[in-house]
């Protein structure tokens, strides 16, 4: 099965996870987040996974200012989460948000210009290969 990853998070817990659809570019997807819903994105350092043969990969990574995690899916050289390759985008809520707010968050999403859809996915315990996502110190399980 080759080199499954498992989220396994030593601090906070993101709450709820949002996957995006959009073709926008990631820099412009966070301008239009911060025009229409008033999200300020912060660029951090991407994460760098290099599980796959040839040169590492980075996936862009910004935190909000309420510390919501946007992480890209894909990169120039391969994809983050390879079963869900029609996800652009993922969103982390912080831990403080719920399902209505994950419900209310994709609400919100969906008005804005550039971006196709947005639903809640299952529980980043059903979701692989997002380890270290997270700046709250995440490590990788199998």
């Amino acid at each position: 099965m080759g080199n499954r990853k498992t989220l396994r998070l030593d601090k906070p817990e993101p709450g709820q996870v949002i996957a995006l659809v959009s073709s926008e570019p990631d820099y412009r997807l966070c301008w239009l987040m911060l025009q229409h819903l008033n999200i300020h994105w912060v660029l951090s350092p991407p994460l760098h996974k290099d599980y796959l043969p040839g040169p590492g990969q980075d996936f862009t990574r910004y935190i909000s200012e309420d510390k919501h995690i946007l992480i890209s899916n894909k990169c120039d050289n391969g994809v983050l989460l390879d079963k869900y390759r029609t996800v652009d985008y993922w969103i982390l809520l912080h831990t403080s948000a719920d399902q209505t707010d994950a419900t209310a968050w994709c609400n919100r999403l969906r008005e804005v210009p550039g971006i196709c859809a947005a639903f809640v996915t299952p529980t980043e315990k059903q979701l692989t290969t997002l380890n270290d996502a997270s700046p709250f110190s995440c490590g990788a399980g199998t």
